[in-house]
């Protein structure tokens, strides 16, 4: 690996990212350069390995958090750092330790979420105007999935009669980047989903199964169709997020982002009273903690109202 006494950040960044490549996805290898393009290689490209200190690191969270980057980025981006450094400088880790107090925390994040009103502007367009693209939009506000999940949805990955949707791959977009120059290039891949509990079964509201049974009937598609083209060449997120930011104009809704159905679904669930080990299961969340924090926030007469029920 070199000697570190001796090595340039730059030139064993190089080093350390042709080993990782082949362990990774294209898209996170793409974030990866891009990050330390962007943000790592301005501060330590030419800093030696051994002159790392615990005073170098804080300045560089410091000029960060004045990017106005969100907390989860900056800590994401001081990780990747690290796990650079010390794969050449294993000793180096408790400079990290160190500095790594002095990462921003993130308070408790409000997600952008639909309103009554809002939601049903956009459920009695979709029941009005029932397409491929508006089922998949369907799917994504009354069954929580991502968008990349929706693009990657079969036919075939419905059972109407069981009402589970089997969610086994996901459609992103990836910028090819090397460490030397951008290419300028993207492709659109299909892969499994972020996490193992990604890949799951999600239920599906009567309802909305009533209206997949009959658009399956009404658009004649078979079990290999794509569900939002109706046809065996996929939608990409890029074109269906444009559709979708068109559609809300016409419903008379200001800007949400498609992942705001995600968050809505969620919130509505978590009000309901859906068991937490139950909806981070739906949700493909990597452990029911993201899901608690997120969407479990309970007033305080609710619980007063737990309390109750326990002791009654």
């Amino acid at each position: 690996m070199g000697n570190p006494r001796k090595t340039i950040f730059s030139e064993w960044v190089k080093t350390w990212l042709a080993l990782v490549k082949p362990n990774l996805k294209k898209s996170s290898f793409s974030i990866y350069v891009v990050r330390i393009k962007k943000h790592i290689m301005p501060f330590f490209g030419e800093l030696a390995l051994k002159d790392l200190t615990a005073d170098s690191l804080s300045v560089f969270i410091e000029e960060l958090d004045d990017k106005n980057l969100a907390p989860k980025t900056i800590t994401d981006i001081f990780e990747l750092l690290q796990s650079i450094f010390i794969a050449n400088c294993p000793e180096q880790k408790k400079l990290f330790t160190e500095a790594r107090h002095n990462l921003p925390t993130e308070g408790e994040k409000v997600y952008d979420v639909l309103d009554d009103e809002e939601k049903g502007k956009l459920h009695s367009y979709l029941i009005l105007n029932v397409s491929p693209k508006n089922l998949g939009i369907m799917i994504g506000l009354y069954c929580g999935l991502r968008i990349g999940e929706v693009c990657a949805l079969k036919w075939s990955d419905i059972d109407l009669e069981k009402r589970l949707i089997t969610v086994k791959s996901t459609v992103y977009r990836v910028y090819e980047t090397s460490f030397d120059e951008d290419k300028g290039k993207s492709e659109v891949n299909t892969s499994s989903p972020k996490t193992r509990r990604s890949n799951r079964l999600v239920p599906i509201p009567r309802d909305l199964n009533n209206l997949l049974i009959a658009a399956k009937d009404k658009f004649n598609v078979t079990s290999d169709k794509y569900i939002l083209t109706s046809s065996e060449k996929m939608a990409e997120p890029r074109t269906f997020s444009s559709y979708y930011e068109r559609l809300l104009k016409k419903c008379g809704l200001e800007h949400h982002t498609f992942h705001c159905l995600r968050h809505t679904f969620a919130t509505k669930a978590a009000l309901e009273g859906m068991n937490p080990e139950d909806l981070s299961r739906i949700l493909g969340h990597a452990n029911v903690n993201i899901t608690l924090s997120r969407y479990y926030h309970p007033k305080p007469e609710d619980l007063v109202s737990a309390i109750d029920r326990i002791y009654r």
